[in-house]
């Protein structure tokens, strides 16, 4: 359905009923993202997934500008316009980034956070500022040259020849959700979004004091698991878990897993009244069962390391690969 919203009709899809979880997705998706978390999850909660400005089927604005505090007050309007008080938010890659800027702004709206596969800063450290400036200037004129489907596969041919093919998603239900996603958002949207995502600097935000799980596919990139570690450390006692046989699309490689970390994460932080259903195998998603560690995190089994993916292509190529 689609909501009023500011200035556009911002398309959302709900399922379920109680406490509410707001899941945001990453740049240059969509709200389909979620797909199997809103029907896993819809069983003990009121979920909800939205298409951000300039994506899937809310489309294009007339701002001439986007940022996170653009995208951040679309997600007040849609708390409003569902007469939310307060929610659960979770959000993957830019998603996260998102829901940080409204954690930040809006703290009494925020009951706990998950933050998938996202970072701080593309310019945390100097290696990444360096990058991302050039990817700032050159980004925007190839994407108004080739136009949206031909940057898709120039950077898509970059990745195959560079050896960096499988950080953005492990499985083939990623890449095509990635690829149709890019797909339905015209150039100019494209060059905005990726501004908002390169101006995108959290590490003066306020950080309340709410629950937090952070989680990172572990075949991510490097650049995106050190975020993680960072972000880690930013909220103090967030729980931090790597998803097994998954990358950047954790919650589309490996969904099982994926769905077992976030019931035990919700279901420890929240009132007796969550009822946990019982265990799905965990030989079904590539890793043994999970054990608690100090902390509170959870170790899969699998602990090889993706030794091909490099820092300095992965905000470039995100969505694209």
């Amino acid at each position: 359905m689609h909501l009023e919203t500011r200035d556009i009709h911002t398309w959302v899809q709900t399922a379920g009923q109680g406490e509410p979880i707001i899941f945001v997705h990453g740049a240059l998706l969509n709200l389909d993202l979620w797909r199997r978390q809103l029907a896993e999850l819809s069983r003990d909660f009121h979920c909800i997934a939205y298409d951000l400005r300039g994506h899937g089927r809310t489309g294009p604005s007339r701002l001439p500008r986007y940022s996170t505090d653009v995208f951040a007050d679309d997600l007040l309007a849609v708390f409003q316009a569902l007469g939310l008080e307060k929610a659960i938010l979770c959000g993957l890659s830019f998603g996260g980034m998102i829901v940080q800027n409204f954690a930040s702004r809006f703290p009494r709206r925020v009951t706990r956070l998950i933050l998938c596969d996202t970072g701080v800063s593309m310019r945390y450290f100097l290696s990444d500022k360096l990058f991302n400036s050039a990817v700032g200037v050159t980004t925007p004129a190839l994407i108004s040259l080739l136009g949206v489907r031909r940057f898709r596969l120039f950077t898509q041919q970059l990745n195959r020849r560079i050896g960096h093919t499988h950080w953005v998603s492990k499985s083939g239900e990623g890449l095509k959700l990635a690829h149709q996603s890019m797909e339905m958002i015209g150039p100019r949207e494209m060059i905005k979004i990726f501004e908002a995502l390169l101006g995108f600097n959290g590490t003066r935000l306020h950080r309340p004091a709410v629950p937090v799980l952070i989680l990172n596919g572990r075949h991510d990139s490097p650049l995106i698991l050190r975020q993680g570690q960072i972000l880690q450390r930013l909220y103090g006692k967030a729980e931090y878990e790597l998803v097994p046989v998954a990358s950047h699309l954790s919650n589309v490689d490996n969904p099982i897993y994926f769905h077992l970390v976030m019931e035990r994460f919700l279901r420890h932080t929240s009132k007796p009244l969550f009822l946990p259903r019982a265990e799905a195998s965990y030989s079904s998603v590539g890793c043994s069962r999970p054990e608690v560690q100090a902390g509170g995190s959870l170790a899969g089994n699998d602990s090889s390391k993706d030794s091909s993916t490099r820092d300095s292509s992965a905000l470039a190529l995100s969505a694209s690969s």
